[in-house]
């Protein structure tokens, strides 16, 4: 019931982000981090809802709750979604203090390395494999996904702006 409560709650939330005028005071990296962020934990919260449905079928078939046919984990997916409220809010941040020059889209590039390990953690998981039990497709996906958290990283370093010069 608690964690019905808090999902309603984060819903409520993930509405009111994407209303025009909220969070108007905040820089536009810091909106976008916020919304994106609220969206995919709004998506981790209804991934909790159905691998908690697909656990009660699978333990009311005399199996264990926690994997998918064989060895795909059913929390992998939501774990995926669920983070990216933390990661991108401190991207956002960390591109703030550190001046770079192009902050949203170190968010932008940051929220598609999110949804393609969400992709990944899905794939996996409703395949029956393993988090690094890898073919062709998990490989791509695992590779794209790293690739554009390299990216984000890479674009929230890359053309700093310079630190103002002191005069004395």
């Amino acid at each position: 019931m608690l964690i019905s409560i808090a999902t309603l709650i984060i819903f409520w939330l993930t509405v009111v982000s994407l209303q025009p005028k909220s969070l108007e005071g905040l820089p536009a990296q810091y909106r976008l981090a916020v919304r994106a962020g609220l969206m995919l934990l709004s998506l981790s919260c209804l991934l909790g809802f159905i691998i908690t449905s697909v656990g009660n079928q699978l333990i009311a078939a005399g199996l264990a709750p926690e994997t998918y046919p064989q060895r795909g984990v059913l929390k992998f997916p939501h774990g995926a979604a669920l983070h990216a409220i933390q990661t991108l809010v401190v991207l956002a941040w960390m591109s703030a203090r550190i001046s770079s020059r192009l902050p949203s889209a170190v968010i932008w590039t940051a929220t598609l390395a999110h949804l393609s390990g969400l992709s990944f953690a899905l794939l996996q998981t409703f395949r029956g494999k393993a988090r690094f039990e890898l073919d062709l497709p998990g490989s791509l996906l695992l590779a794209l996904t790293i690739l554009l958290l390299a990216s984000s990283v890479g674009l929230l370093v890359w053309r700093r702006k310079p630190p103002a010069q002191v005069t004395l």
